[in-house]
Order: structure tokens, then sequence, then C-alpha cells
């Protein structure tokens, strides 16, 4: 049954604020302005979509609808600030009001919390506030209201622009004044939540207090006079109309013992947050309320339902109508363009022409309604991106939706709201409005248009819902609840069944327009760090990316009754108002279950022992637990868990209560999973129902929770601080019990302070047993192992580098983590070092109490540390070197095996040794002595054993002497029997340790004379038994210029000084070398006295003569130390006197002294 009063039958706002009029037949509404925030041209759908890629819409803080109106007020004042009540009343209509002097009953929606310079912006901008949520007193129950900006105004219509600029302006929208969702005379949810057998045992709701929010209570005196209502009603604001002295009238009559109160509210959703707390703050327990708001986030939290929440949260039970709009609600569906026009037409009039429209029912992309004669159609649009106003103030969409009113042909526009979204900008909601002006009822359609995207990451659902019209096409129940009622948590919402027709809980039937679930809090695409954010924007920066999976929950949360009797004071209701009799006048609507259900909930938080005896949450357990199911088994989208029984829920008692016993009772090792069996049991004596079992874990660090128990869930994956494993245990009969096993994992030492609570569905007249606890000790564990390597082989005097990498397999982090690494006796420690800052000392090697240690502090699980250990071999080692080392920790191993690691490393002795020879002098004379020097040296890095040394003399001289004179050994002369022999010294120089001082040999030989001049070369070459790794350098020679120097003596005689007269003269001439090389073929050249009387006889030098000269060549060299004699013979006729002979020698060898080389003899002759 629908409504019959005019939805717009109450626009007066609170007292004091001017009046807004009522909307009547008028013409349609005017289609976009210039100033509409719609910029893109849809030639067609794959146009629109390529040129949303490229580049976001301009978007806007002011809707299409705003602009529109706009431009009619500006039309209709002619340019001046005054409205004739004509021309008002056809600017206005349910969804924007505007009052006589064309200011715009609007919402200003702030980016953050206001602080009053809000305010002066706006009163220099001539606008005036009506109320704003700066003004909410927070009640002293409630820890913090929340974090919104928000103002309700009348905006002068030319100065719409000049707010929507303002820095701090967020979005605006039109203020929702919607119509509610709607003793002598006795509801007949009564008998249907059997409110009258809990009356009859005396329950009545007595000192428990139900608020009420709704348009009014005007009439209230005369529902009092009638003694429908009490006369201590506290009225907070009395509103205008009386929808809400009907929703008093249903509470009192389900309650009558309950102190009631009352709050009207003129508009807009901050002044409905300011009624919720200032009942909270006047005594309310209870808050029921039945005002709707369209505009409200339609997937998400929005303002109105978060403050529900925080009251629901800080021990306020709130129940909220579901709203009336389920048969005039779109399917929800995801909107994906067809690329096709409405219908497959084109519409004239449009502006932004539609031509990739969405498709609701199968293929058809219009949805029909029909709007009666002077009536208004009002179509709210939303999607499933982030909203511009609280909870994500300045946020904005990244597909661009747009909706259109189409006459019946889909040829033409009636209506249309086109704002701009992209990016993450632009509100994601468009609203439309149109009149029936004619006689007649008149089809029209409903488009939704995908006008493009920049930065989706996927395509939104779309939520479309209407007032004023008739749904033609099939509508769509999921999702119909009202915005305002997107609870998830601690408040409620009520379905309705019509009490009035049927007072059988298992009958009863739903009413049809009753709002319906599920409540799907979800944004397609969301920006990764701040609003707007660019499409291109590279990876890691400021970005478009998936919202995720969101939140779905099961709303209504129950049902109660509506189409009740109530007494119709004011003129309120539908049928005979006022009423004379019982039924002539009856209340419909979730408006009226609402307070059915704050009846309900009084009764039961009576008979539990009044307020604070139970929480609003276990208040609504018990209240659902007990309500008949309908519809499909268990809670559904429709009935939530039922029609609700008063008297079932107030009067069943099940004594429940709980055991809790972890193992092991000592310490629990970490990283294994350590069960706490809880034990539920019910002492009835009435059945448990919906028992629930909540185990709630505290800790210092995170861990893991989980459960095979049937009906049991636990939080997956680590957690950190506390985390809650529920169990859903069903209904429970008296006298029985049941166990589940909740096992919980640390992987670090702690406490994991664990406590189990039931609740049920029935009142536990002894709470005091339903919570256990108990403590889990922790004690870590932690897996270390060791792995060490090193080379496998090394030489002796070189270095090695021993790694031991320490690893924590877990599960817990390891404390004081040590290496003691026990290194050979054979190697010099040069450095040890260690990562992640640890602290390392060398220690002895070979001493097994003086390791070389690395201390590491904590070592994560997964996390490894190195050690590095680099040594010197001993250069004199040979044979296998044996390093171990064992890792330990304070905290408990339990595997020991991989705690050592032991390493070989077979050490070889390599020795690079070296000679070097160096003769002096040189260059040397034939016959000199020659020094050779030998020095042999160990470059390393091993000690070489068993050298020798053999230097190979050049035949060309003479062995004199050996000698070391540094380092130590003996050196022999070793003549080699060949032809000719060779000459070698031979030494045997022992051991030589590396880089040590060398040893030196010193070979005294002398350069034989008969030496030639040139060059001789010796050679020496170093040996040993240790490997040599370079031999390049084992062998040097000298070469040594050999020059060649004889001083030749010449030297004449005779055989007598006195001759006779014509005797023979006997010449001796006699050459000697004086050395040191021998002379080389010495020529003696005699010059004869040159007289007549000299007649040469002959010589024995084989000399021969060419004049008086005669000329004597030696064949063979003339040894250094030699003699060469030769006589002539010389006849001297006569008596001649002094006889003079000259001599003189030469050679090819020089001669260091020539003035030894000639001589003169002279003998006489004769008397």
């Amino acid at each position: 049954m629908s409504l019959t009063r005019s939805p717009l039958g109450r626009l007066t706002i609170a007292a004091g604020v001017v009046a807004l009029i009522n909307s009547g037949a008028a013409v349609a509404v005017a289609l976009p302005s210039s100033s509409s925030p719609s910029t893109m041209t849809a030639a067609s759908a794959a146009s629109s979509s390529a040129a949303a890629a490229t580049s976001a819409p301009k978007t806007s803080k002011i809707p299409s609808l705003v602009n529109q109106r706009v431009a009619e007020v500006r039309a209709a004042t002619g340019g001046g600030h005054r409205l004739t009540p004509a021309k008002q009343k056809a600017v206005s209509d349910l969804l924007l009001r505007v009052d006589a002097t064309g200011a715009l009953d609007l919402e200003i929606h702030a980016l953050g919390t206001l602080t009053g310079k809000e305010r002066a912006d706006l009163r220099r901008l001539g606008v005036s506030v009506l109320n704003a949520s700066d003004q909410w007193v927070k009640p002293a129950k409630v820890k913090a209201l929340p974090s919104a900006g928000v103002l309700r105004a009348l905006v002068p219509y030319d100065r719409v622009d000049a707010v929507a600029a303002l820095g701090w302006v967020a979005a605006i929208r039109p203020t929702e004044i919607l119509p509610a969702d709607a003793g002598s005379f006795l509801s007949e949810g009564v008998p249907l939540h059997r409110a009258d057998d809990a009356q009859a045992i005396g329950l009545d709701g007595g000192g428990v207090d139900v608020g009420v929010i709704s348009d009014g209570v005007s009439a209230i005196a005369a529902a009092q006079s009638l003694g429908d209502l009490p006369a201590g009603v506290n009225v907070l604001d009395a509103g205008s109309g009386d929808e809400g002295t009907a929703m008093l009238e249903i509470v009192h009559d389900m309650a009558p013992g309950a102190g009631l109160l009352f709050h009207g509210t003129g508009g807009g959703v901050a002044a409905h947050v300011s009624a919720q707390n200032d009942l909270v703050t006047a005594g309310a327990d209870i808050v029921t309320e039945d005002i709707p708001f369209d505009s409200e986030p339609a997937f998400q939290k929005g303002l109105a339902a978060t403050n529900g929440e925080i009251l629901g949260a800080s021990g306020v039970w709130v129940s909220s109508s579901s709203g009336n709009l389920n048969s005039t609600h779109a399917p929800r569906v995801v909107a994906t363009g067809t690329g096709n026009g409405p219908d497959n037409q084109a519409p004239g009039g449009c502006g932004v022409a539609p031509t990739n429209t969405v498709a609701f029912n199968g293929a058809d992309t219009t949805f029909d309604v029909s709007v009666n004669p002077g009536a208004t159609i009002g179509a709210t649009l939303q999607w499933s991106e982030p909203r511009a106003i609280f909870p994500t103030a300045g946020a904005g969409g990244f597909t661009n939706l747009d909706l259109y009113i189409l006459n019946a042909a889909a040829t033409s526009c009636l209506a249309s709201s086109t704002g701009a979204q992209g990016g993450g900008a632009g509100d994601t909601i468009e609203q439309a409005t149109w009149t029936n002006g004619g006689a007649s009822a008149v089809t029209v359609k409903l488009a939704v248009n995908n006008t493009g995207s920049t930065g989706a990451k996927g395509t939104p659902t779309l939520d479309l819902r209407w007032r004023g019209a008739g749904a033609i096409d099939a509508t769509g129940s999921g999702g119909s609840l009202n915005p305002d009622s997107n609870y998830t948590d601690f408040a409620t919402s009520a379905g309705a069944v019509n009490g009035g027709a049927d007072q059988n809980p298992t009958t009863t039937p739903l009413e049809g327009y009753s709002g319906q679930g599920p409540v799907s809090l979800v944004s397609t695409t969301v920006c990764s760090a701040s609003y707007p954010c660019p499409a291109s924007a590279p990876p890691g920066s400021n970005q478009s990316v998936p919202g995720g999976g969101g939140r779905t929950a099961i709303a209504p949360t129950y049902a109660a009754a509506d189409g009740v009797s109530v007494s119709g004071a004011g003129g309120f209701g539908s049928g005979s108002c006022p009423a004379a009799t019982q039924g002539d006048c009856r209340f419909f609507g979730t408006s009226a279950a609402t307070p059915s259900s704050a009846g309900v909930a009084a009764l039961v938080l009576d008979a539990s022992g009044g307020p604070g005896s139970l929480t609003p949450s276990a208040l609504t357990a018990v209240m659902t637990a007990n309500a008949t199911d309908r519809g499909v088994p268990g809670t559904d989208n429709a009935f939530g868990a039922g029609v609700l029984d008063a008297f079932s829920a107030a009067t069943a008692r099940a004594d429940l209560s709980v055991t809790k016993d972890c193992l092991p009772n000592g310490d629990a090792l970490a990283g294994v999973l350590n069960p706490c069996s809880i034990t539920v049991t019910n002492s009835g004596p009435a059945i448990a129902r919906a028992v629930t079992l909540s185990d709630v874990i505290t800790s210092s660090t995170g861990f893991t929770v989980a459960t095979s128990s049937a009906g049991c869930a636990a939080p997956a994956g680590t957690q950190t601080g506390s985390a809650t494993a529920t169990c859903a245990l069903g209904d429970l009969a008296a006298n029985s019990s049941v166990t589940v096993v909740i096992s919980e994992r640390s992987d670090e030492p702690q406490d994991l302070a664990d406590t189990a609570k039931v609740t049920s569905g029935t009142i536990d007249p002894n709470p005091s047993d339903n919570s256990s606890g108990d403590t889990l000790h922790i004690i870590g564990r932690a897996d270390v192992g060791i792995v060490k390597t090193a080379p496998a082989a090394a030489t002796a005097g070189g270095q090695i580098t021993w790694t031991s990498t320490v690893s924590n397999a877990g599960p817990s982090t390891a404390t004081a983590v040590v290496v003691r690494d026990v290194l050979p006796a054979a190697v010099t420690v040069g450095s040890v070092t260690g990562s992640g800052g640890a602290t390392c000392t060398a220690g002895v090697p070979g001493n097994a109490a003086l390791p070389t240690t690395c201390s590491f502090g904590t070592v994560a699980s997964g996390a490894s540390r190195t050690m590095t250990v680099v040594a010197t071999i001993d250069p004199g080692f040979i044979g296998s070197l044996h390093n171990d080392a064992v890792v330990s920790t304070d905290t408990y191993d339990d595997n020991g095996a991989n705690d050592t690691a032991t390493v070989t490393t077979t050490v070889e002795a390599s020795a690079d040794l070296q000679v070097t020879t160096v003769d002096s002098p040189d260059p040397v004379l034939a016959g000199r002595p020659l020094t050779y020097t030998l020095t042999v040296r160990n470059n390393g890095p091993s000690t070489a054993k068993d050298v020798s040394l053999v230097d190979v003399l050049p035949g060309a001289v003479d062995f004199a002497s050996v000698a070391v004179t540094s380092g130590a050994g003996t050196c022999v002369h070793v003549t080699i029997p060949v032809d000719p022999p060779e000459h070698q010294v031979e030494c045997l120089l022992g051991t030589l340790a590396p880089g040590a001082g060398p040893t030196t040999v010193v070979i005294q030989t002398v350069v034989k004379p008969a030496t030639p001049a040139g060059s001789i070369s010796d050679s020496a070459t170093v040996d040993s038994s240790t490997d040599d790794p370079s031999s390049g350098n084992d062998t040097a020679s000298a070469t040594t210029t050999v020059g060649t120097q004889a001083d030749l003596r010449m030297a004449l005689t005779s055989d007598k000084d006195v001759y006779k007269a014509s005797a023979t003269i006997v010449y001796t001439a006699t050459v000697t070398n004086a050395g040191p090389s021998d002379a080389a073929a010495p020529t003696v050249t005699i010059a004869l006295p040159d007289i007549k009387a000299a007649v040469y006889v002959f010589d024995t030098g084989a000399c021969t003569k060419a004049g008086q000269t005669l000329t004597c060549v030696r064949p063979t060299s003339l040894a250094a130390g030699g003699a060469w004699s030769f006589n002539v013979h010389l006849l001297v006729k006569g008596n001649k006197g002094v006889v003079t002979t000259s001599a003189k020698v030469a050679s090819a060898t020089s001669d260091p002294d020539l003035s030894n080389n000639s001589t003169t003899r002279t003998v006489k002759i004769g008397k």
C-alpha cells in the first residue's frame, strides 16, 4: 500500500527560518545551462570513451540540478531578488527548494571540520546559514562525533558560483527534506510482536527512554488528550507535521512505561545528526528515526549512517527505517554502456547526447515509470565510486555517468543531469526532476549514459532510485535500502510487515515498498594517495587503483509492523484521520516499523535490567535471535532476522557459562598451534538462541589464530594487538554443552591473553560466568643453523677466507646469537668481520678455549648473518686445515644438528724462488779477476725446502773461490768431465723462508788471459723440492764484456859489449808480456846499423829483412807472463867503432804502456 498523503506535504523548516513551499503543476525543468559542469560532447560512445581516456572532463562542485535551478530563478526574477508566490512554487520541487528571495536551500560540504572561517566567508557572500555541524553537541557517552563539516544554508542564486569557488568547499548539494518513510487507538503491532504478552507479565519499558526523530509533533496535545500519548513527552524541537506524533504513539502502545522524547528535523543531514545527538544528550537510551536521505552515499557509510553507528557503539540502541523505495528502485547493474542511445533513439534537446546508455533489464536501455498529473518525479543516480562529500570529502569519480528523463518515445529530453566526473574528481551523483503539468498520467523513461571514463580501474555498479512516480518496468530490490541506513556494525534498520492486515508473525506480509539490502560498501576505483589523481601518473606516484573487495552486510536487521492504527492527530495517516474508531486511520511505511522495533527494544531492555544491562549489540542479538524467521531460512535482505517477538525475547532465560583451557599449561613453544578448548554450557532453563562465542586474543606482537570447529571462524593471516575468533553455535538446548577448539600460534615469545565470551539471543540471568580467560606463555624457538665455506685447497703462506653463514629458520627471533670459530693453529688471524653490525673478536688459533667470535645480537626469523675470517696460513705448513665453528643463541633451539659446521682445506706449498746474478767488474780484462754475486730470494708464499743453486761458469774463467756471504748454505766447485770440461758451482741452501733475508753466494773467478775480447756469460739456476708457481725467475745470467790488454816489454842484448874488428855480434831480442792478457802475435822490428860494413848473417826469429830492418812476427800469442826470445847474427867488418841497433815490439792487443815497447843496444867494434 502506498502513502496517500502528498510526498511534499510538509516542507516548512524549523521555526524562525524562511518557509519553503510545495511544488505543484509546472512546466518541465529547464535543460542544462551554459554554466552546467557538463563538458563532453557525445558524438558516439566510441568517441566519448576515447576522449575520456585522453583527458579528464571538467568537473564542478555544483550539481547540474543546482545550475539548472539557478538559471530558472534568474529568468523568473528577471535579474532581481524577489519571486512571486507562483514563480516561487514553479522553481521549487521535492529535490530543491527556493525561497521568495531567490535563495536556494543547499547543503555546503567542507573538506574538513568547520573552524569559523567558513561562516564568515558565507556571510560576506550574503549567504544565510540555517544550521551546521559546528553546532553539534557531543553527548557525554559518545567519545567522538564524525569528523565532518557541513552547513545548510540559503544561498542567493547569483552567489552559488562564488560559494563553490571557496577553497574549503568540497561539494554543494540540494538540502534534502524528503517525506518520512511513512489511547483509544492501539497499534496492531502490539499483538503481532507479542508486546501484549510481555505487558501482561509486568514489562512496560519502564526506566527506558526512547527518542523519536521525524518531521514533527504539531498535534501532540490532541493525541495526549485522547490518551494515546502520556503528558510527559520531552519535545526538544516540535518540527512541523504529525508523523512524529504517530511514531510516539506506536512506541507508547508497545512500551507504555517508557519515557518519550522527540526532536523534529528541519531538513538536511547536519540537522539530522544534531537531532540524534541532542536526544542522546537529553537521556535517550533508544533512538528511532524515519528521515530518508537519498543523496547520502549509496556505496559508502555517509554522515547520517556513521553517526548512527557511533551512537550504537556508545551504548545507544538506534533503529532507522529501511525506506519505502523498494518499489521505486531500478535493478543495480554494472554501468557498462551498450554503445546505443536510449531504446536506440537519438533524443533531442539533451545538450550532452546519450549515445552509450546502460541496460537495466536485459537489453532494455531505459526504465519506464508513470508520473501522475501534477506529480513531480525526482530521480537520484549514484555509482560505486567515491563521493565528494563525507566520508571522502573532496574526492570524486572516474566514470562519467549522466542521468536523463525522457519522453515515452525516448525522442526528447524532459530533464537531465550531466555533471562531469573523471580522474578522481566530480561528485558521483546525478539528480533530475520533472513535473507532469498535464491532466493525465504520463509515461517517462529514465536513462543512464556512460559518457566515458578517466582512470577507472573497473566499471562501477549504479544505483538508481526515484520518488513521485510508479514503476512500469521490473524493479530491483537489491540495495533499495535508504542510503542513510547503510549500517554494518552497531545501529539497526527496520523493514515493514503489514501488521494491520495480519497479526500472525508467520504470515504477516512484507510491504512491497519496504527497502531491502544488502548494504554494499565498495569503491570500484580509488586514488592511491590523494584526490584527484591523474590517469597517466607513473607507478609509485598518486594514481588510480582498484578499490578492493569492499564490505557487504545483510539489511534490514529485522521486520516490524506498519499499517497499524494511530489516532491520526493533526490529520496524519491513511484512511479517515483523525480516527473515530480503531482502524480508521492507519500508519503505513517503514516509518511505522522503526518505532515498533523501538518498543520491542524497550521491553527487552526493561526485562534484562534496564539501561546498561545489555549493550546495543547484545540487545539486537536478543531481539533478532527470538524473531520469527521469514523468507528464506536464516537472515535475508527482505525480512532481516524475521518478525520481532517481544515476549520471547524478554522472557526466555538461559544461563550460559564458558570455561577455557589452553594447553600446554607450562611453557608453550613458538611456531606451533597451541589448542585452547572452550566449552559453552547452557544451564537453562530455556534454549539459548543464536549462541555466539567470541574469543579475543591480545598480544604484544604478531600471532595467528586457527580453528576447524564447526561454526567457528578465525581471522586469516598475522594479527597484531588483538584478534577475535567467533563461533556461531546456533541454538543450545538447556543442560547441554558444546566444545570448540581455537588454536593460537605465536612465532615470538610473548603471553597470549585469551578471553572467551559467550552471548546469545536469550537473556542470561547470570552473566558473571559468561567469560573465561587463560594465558598461553609462549617461549621463543629459533632453529639457528650455521654453514661454513672455505676453499678446498689453499697455499701455505697464503691467505684463506672462512665464511660462516648463520641463518634463523625461525619461527622466533633469535637473541644473543654468537658464532664461536676455533681456528687451526697453523694460521695467523688477519681480520674478523660480521654483517648486521656484529661485534667480532679474534681469538687464538689452535686454542679451543679462546675461539674467534662474532656476536650478532638478534636475528629475525628468515634472516641470516655472515661471519668472515681472513687468515694467513703458516708458510711452512702442509697438510689439512680443519676449522670448526658453532653457533649459539639464548633462544631455545630444538634442532642442534645444524648448530656446528666443519670445513677442511688441503694446504700445499708453493714457493716462488728467485735468483739474480751480478758480475763485477763489467767490463773486465782478460786475465783479471771476475766476481759473480748470486742472490737467492723466496717470494713465497710458502717455505722453500731443499733449495739448491747451480751456477754454470763461463769457459773463459778460472774458478777461484766461492763463499756464502749471507744466509746459510754450502757450495762446491765441480768440474764436469766433458770436452771441453765445464765448470760450475753447486750450492745447497737448505730451507728458505718466504720474505726472509736473501741468501748471497759470491763466486770469485779469473778471466783467462787468453780470452779474446768479446763477452762471456754466467748462468745461475735455483731449484727446490717445493713447487714453484713461477719458473721464469728461477734462472738468471750475467753477461760480461771482456777486453784484452797486454803490457809488452822489449829487451835487446848482445853477447859482448866490445868486439874485435870484423867480429860477429849476436843480439838476443827478448819480448816479455806483463799481461794481463795474452798478446796476439807480437811483432818485433829491429833496425840494424845503417852501415855498409854491417852484414846480416841470420836470425832465429823467423824474421824477414827489408833493407836494414828485420821484422820478426811470432806466429802465436804471447801468454801473459811469458817471454819470446830469438837471436840475430850481424857481421861487422873492419873496425867501425860504436855500433847501435834498436828494437821495438807491437801487437794487435792493446798495450797499456808503450814506453817499454822499444830499446836500443850500442856496442863497440875494434879499438
